[in-house]
């Protein structure tokens, strides 16, 4: 006898959809899903193809969801989150994504339409996407087994797209392999503020990532924190934490004029990270502790004035050396060589003024 008589037409009894895997999948995915997932994997597979083309569609995807997190989280978070309602903290805590993400997209377009390093800069790009994502699936796969707070959309459209972010990044960054930069002196003014920058970013996405809730007891007034208050902190965490990572990159970088990106970079997110909080005193004052709130705007102030320091750095130290006994002004070894302006020499009696240099007779912007 068949296994399957006595089911099917006329057998009186209906047939189990519920065991059908395709009847499974589509009851998993609507078709509004269906549609996200089908534009995240075809632009996935249409930008992969080359590189210049993914740092394009790269560049457009950072800025549009930028702009979406930032003025509109509502609209991203509904259709991701399993609760009915939003708090002050679930759409201040995207915006703060939505603002890094903004500076990312700054640092893109500057790094991909002006470098004159793409051999060095742009596989650091690659790189600083690739571990920007993977941090965020980590806890995006943490979020979707030990909470409910998340709706299976979060899969479909967030955790794919982060993924495939995370694989086009990786595969262009494998074909065009990772020079690793060039050596530097850590000693130079700019390098210093880049690895001051790399501390701090790394330390507060840290302190984001892994203590979640320590931040949100602190910093906010809600009694009840669940996973989306908590997933969204960790990616805010980890986008900071990227960042830190290309500042510490961006310390090999043979023009200054691609370390001082990153400057512009720093002081883009933490405006609009001030501006989101700024916003936040006013909007969802019962949700935020104000006195707490206004140390991190305080804080946001000294590192943006940092950042901006770092940005008028001198890319070189001055350095006084003794006069030659011919009375030369130009002094030129392999790793350094005289200003050339002589009103310098002769403000510096029985000394000359030399320029640290990693390379002899490379180029730097500042003499133009």
């Amino acid at each position: 006898m068949s296994a399957y008589s006595g089911q099917g037409v006329g057998s009186g009894y209906a047939t189990d959809y519920s065991r059908d895997p395709v009847e499974s999948v589509v009851r998993f995915m609507h078709s509004t899903q269906i549609v996200r997932s089908a534009v995240l994997l075809g632009g996935f597979i249409f930008a992969v193809m080359n590189r210049k083309l993914w740092f394009g569609v790269d560049l457009i995807a950072t800025s549009l969801f930028a702009a979406a997190w930032f003025l509109f989280p509502q609209m991203l978070l509904d259709f991701q989150v399993s609760r009915t309602t939003l708090d002050g903290v679930d759409l201040q805590m995207a915006r703060m994504y939505g603002a890094v993400l903004l500076g990312n997209a700054v640092l893109q377009f500057i790094l991909t339409k002006f470098t004159k390093d793409p051999e060095t800069v742009h596989p650091c790009l690659l790189f600083h996407r690739v571990i920007t994502n993977v941090v965020l699936l980590i806890a995006m796969i943490d979020v979707q087994l030990f909470s409910k707070a998340w709706s299976h959309e979060h899969v479909t459209f967030g955790m794919l797209g982060a993924f495939l972010w995370a694989l086009g990044s990786l595969v262009h960054l494998v074909r065009g392999g990772y020079p690793g930069g060039h050596l530097q002196r850590t000693g130079r003014p700019i390098n210093k503020f880049l690895l001051f920058d790399f501390v701090l970013a790394t330390a507060i996405g840290f302190t984001l990532y892994g203590f979640p809730r320590w931040f949100l007891r602190n910093f906010t007034l809600i009694r009840t924190l669940d996973g989306v208050h908590e997933h969204l902190t960790r990616a805010v965490g980890a986008s900071l934490f990227g960042t830190g990572i290309f500042a510490f990159q961006a310390v090999g970088f043979q023009d200054d004029r691609d370390k001082e990106a990153h400057f512009i970079q720093r002081m883009v997110i933490n405006g609009a990270l001030f501006v989101s909080l700024l916003y936040s005193q006013f909007f969802y004052y019962k949700e935020w502790h104000m006195v707490n709130t206004w140390g991190v705007q305080f804080a946001l102030i000294l590192w943006f004035i940092h950042s901006y320091l770092g940005y008028t750095a001198e890319g070189y130290q001055l350095r006084y050396v003794p006069r030659t006994a011919t009375g030369s002004s130009r002094i030129t070894t392999s790793t350094r060589e005289t200003i050339k302006d002589r009103s310098l020499y002769n403000r510096s009696p029985g000394g000359s003024i030399l320029r640290d240099r990693e390379y002899a007779g490379d180029y730097d912007h500042r003499d133009e």
